[in-house]
């Protein structure tokens, strides 16, 4: 704001000389809830008067001396509805934000004026998500949603709380606790599991490219929208890397950017070269890697990537007794496994990335990851991977872990302290930052 602005002797108060050759002066003050206010006046005297008018009124509010004013009553419903607009054009989750919002904060804080909603308000939400526990862990009060889906929805829940103070309709941020999230929230199946998955989806006649299509996303990690994206064009085999350009929404079938909306390359492992090598001499398509019947992109609402998946691991005996992983319920009991669906085949690569002694960081950049902590969900795996695994055909060059193992262990000892390092670094950062928004 003061930028261009030069001091002058009367502190706050600047000055500088308009296109027309005139003065004009800028007096700059705290409110009573701290916020930066500003105002331009024609006369040094005036800027001056007003500025020490709007302290003095500061000093009696906080001294109680005088009631301080209200603040534009806007409504949770009337936050929802400014991003919603603000964020249709910006987020690629859009639809996710809305869902939250209608499903969830809504019913609880539709009506309510922004400034009603403080700590104890925020406690109840969070209560109502995740369920209330006794010190031992006991569940007194069961949640409505897992640990996951409520850390979503309260994370957006404080980015509207964050917009709605840079619109000045509440004095500052309150404090919005999250459930802590475990590291095996996610199910995943080993590389005999994904042969045998492989196997079992070519034997479905009436839908030949499920096969390729799984095997595409259990040897790639990626996102089904973008495993339905592909090109033949993003596929190098000389280079051995597949260029990630494109992704499919599932709603609308639309082609878009990737979730990021950047191009990223990802390697083009042993096992999966194979299988498009020897696809791209049979694909009816010379553009898209697996066209519709019309030789068309592939709507990702296909059934392929849904019950015809559970076909097939039916046929290969996959279920959630023989899946791995699992899922703890606010980090005090495990709970059943869930079944297993597509978008596990991206868990899938990235547990077995980890198994075969994989750097974790070069997997977060494969998966896309904007943050590090995202993909420390796979780190605990590292430990278990030595006894000759092979990391599907050519993570590490063909090389088994078994011939590594000094070198692997080492590397695993490096990788967790790294790990410890960075979690503990952002749980600091979070703290801070917690602790400016509340302030």
């Amino acid at each position: 704001m003061t930028e261009g602005w030069l001091k002058t002797n009367t502190p706050g108060v600047r000055t500088r000389i308009t296109k027309d050759g005139l003065p004009q002066y800028l007096a700059t003050w705290r409110d009573h809830a701290g916020r930066q206010r500003s105002a331009t006046f024609g006369t040094k005297k005036e800027a001056i008067a007003v500025r020490e008018g709007a302290r003095a009124k500061v000093r009696r509010i906080t001294g109680g001396e005088e009631r301080a004013p209200l603040l534009e009553a806007k409504t949770f419903d009337e936050l929802a509805e400014h991003w919603l607009k603000i964020k249709a054009g910006q987020k690629k989750s859009i639809k996710d934000d809305r869902s939250i919002i209608n499903r969830h904060l809504r019913p609880v804080l539709g009506p309510l004026a922004l400034p009603q909603i403080r700590k104890d308000v925020l406690d109840e939400v969070y209560v109502e998500l995740v369920g209330e526990f006794d010190e031992d862990g006991e569940e007194i009060r069961a949640g409505k949603v897992g640990a996951k889906t409520a850390w979503n929805i309260l994370t957006l829940l404080g980015s509207m709380l964050r917009e709605a103070k840079k619109q000045d309709w509440i004095p500052d941020v309150p404090h919005i606790e999250r459930p802590p999230q475990d590291q095996q929230d996610f199910v995943w199946i080993d590389e005999a599991q994904v042969a045998r998955l492989i196997e079992a989806a070519a034997e479905d006649e009436e839908h030949p490219q499920l096969s390729l299509i799984v095997a595409t996303a259990a040897y790639s990690g990626l996102r089904a929208g973008e495993v339905l994206g592909l090109q033949w064009s993003d596929i190098d085999f000389e280079a051995r890397r597949i260029g990630v350009r494109r992704s499919f929404g599932a709603e609308d079938g639309k082609d878009s950017s990737t979730k990021s909306r950047k191009v990223r390359y990802v390697p083009l492992l042993g096992k999966l070269q194979i299988v498009l090598q020897a696809w791209r001499a049979d694909c009816p398509s010379e553009t898209w890697l697996f066209p519709s019947r019309t030789g068309e992109a592939r709507n990702p609402s296909d059934r392929h990537l849904q019950e015809f998946l559970h076909g097939a691991l039916e046929r290969a005996e996959i279920d959630e007794s023989s899946v791995r992983g699992g899922r703890s319920n606010n980090g005090f009991r495990v709970v059943q496994r869930r079944p297993f669906t597509f978008h596990d085949l991206r868990h899938t690569f990235a547990s077995n990335w980890m198994l075969a002694g994989e750097d974790l960081f070069k997997l977060s950049k494969v998966l896309g990851h904007k943050s590090i902590t995202t993909t420390e969900r796979y780190a605990h795996l590292a430990p278990e991977a030595f006894d000759g695994i092979r990391a599907m055909g050519g993570a590490r060059d063909g090389a088994t872990v078994g011939e590594a193992a000094p070198e692997l262990v080492e590397e695993n000892r490096r990788l967790r302290e790294e790990v410890e390092r960075l979690r503990s670094e952002t749980a600091r950062q979070q703290k801070m930052i917690d602790r400016l928004l509340a302030s």
